[in-house]
């Protein structure tokens, strides 16, 4: 690595990259062929959510590793929608950075809490990064699947 890691605002013409990126951090887990062709048609960054929402990049060497989105609520609760790192790049703390920086974004944004529907096999690293189990949500790649449903509150609580 020759440049030092940054995390940036994610630009609308990346939007391409930042989907191709998610699904190689999907495919990490070893789903299969079918499951990840499900999981194309859910896991999908686009130009107008990157102008929209809280889209960061984590950039290394000028090229995206990582990505996350959070998305603002109403109700002082915002969503991490994606929270994104590429294949080789997974298990060397850029997912924890990401994940520090989403919580603070959304707490300087004025959430209190940020919530988030879990890959179980991402559950582990969701724990340590304080991440609290308060349910679960039906999969809507596959019927009958739970994904856990994890909460951070930002206020301190």
């Amino acid at each position: 690595m020759t440049g030092a890691p940054l995390v940036r605002r994610a630009r609308p013409e990346e939007a391409d990259e930042l989907t191709a990126l998610a699904l190689r951090s999907k495919a990490h887990w070893g789903y299969d062929e079918a499951f990840m062709q499900a999981s194309a048609a859910t896991i999908v960054i686009t130009a107008a959510s990157v102008e929209l929402d809280e889209v960061w990049v984590l950039e290394e060497d000028a090229r995206p590793v990582g990505v996350y989105r959070v998305v603002l609520g109403g109700d002082g609760v915002a969503e991490l929608e994606d929270l994104w790192v590429d294949r080789e790049a997974i298990g060397e703390g850029r997912g924890r950075r990401l994940f520090e920086h989403a919580a603070a974004r959304a707490k300087t944004r004025g959430a209190s809490a940020l919530e988030w529907d879990a890959d179980p096999n991402a559950l582990g690293f969701y724990q340590a990064m304080g991440g609290q189990a308060v349910g679960e949500t039906e999969s809507s790649v596959r019927p009958g699947r739970m994904l856990p449903r994890m909460r951070l509150a930002l206020d301190g609580e």
